[in-house]
């Protein structure tokens, strides 16, 4: 069985669609500020295609801070230490 605690929107956002619930991306470890025009008495429901928008921004998000973190190492490891 799944620990929930590892999962993530990605992961959890077909879940709560599929039973009728219209989950809102929220930031890691936080619940403010929620994504505008989404809460409150005039928020909408998001989109399958917010869903979806919102998940491939996290993919590019982790993407793009994998590769430079590997960066970082490289330059680290490079001989001339870093310097250019």
């Amino acid at each position: 069985m799944t620990d929930i605690a590892t999962i993530g929107y990605a992961d959890a956002y077909p879940l709560y669609r599929d039973r009728g619930w219209a989950p809102i991306k929220l930031g890691s470890h936080t619940k403010y500020p929620p994504p505008p025009g989404f809460t409150g008495r005039d928020g909408a429901n998001p989109s399958g295609a917010d869903m979806h928008a919102w998940l491939c921004g996290r993919i590019n998000d982790l993407e793009h801070e994998r590769t430079t973190r590997w960066q970082k190492i490289l330059s680290i490891l490079s001989p001339a230490g870093g310097s250019s």
